[in-house]
């Protein structure tokens, strides 16, 4: 089932734009994905509201397993290495976020996208 054409997120429309992303997950990732789901998390600071609004909104697709995280140590379910190296394609809600999972998580990115949304 996919998502519809656009969603209002935070004052903006980002439905299509992140079915767009997910489906152009490239070609190289076939053969992981042919034993698993796409795994897409959705990143903000304390798993509070961007974050879980984008899972609800996005776990009625078929074609991916969505999760939502914390970048803080406190969020409710905070980002840990496995589930990066797990990410087929990482959603930040702030630059920031991005920031400090690139610093915090390089060495198990290993060349995951990660999409800023520009959500505040």
């Amino acid at each position: 089932m996919a998502a519809p054409q656009w969603i209002r997120f935070a004052g903006r429309k980002v439905g299509a734009y992140v079915d767009a992303i997910i489906r152009s997950i490239s070609m190289r990732d076939q053969a992981r994905m042919s034993i698993k789901s796409r795994y897409v998390p959705f990143v903000c600071i304390r798993k509070k509201l961007r974050s879980p609004t984008a899972e609800q909104v996005f776990s009625a697709r078929d074609d991916i397993e969505v999760s939502s995280v914390g970048t803080n140590n406190d969020a409710c379910n905070p980002l840990d290495a496995e589930q990066v190296e797990w990410a087929d394609i990482i959603f930040v809600m702030e630059k920031a976020h991005r920031s400090k999972i690139t610093c915090k998580f390089r060495k198990s990115l290993n060349g995951e996208r990660i999409i800023c949304l520009d959500i505040r």
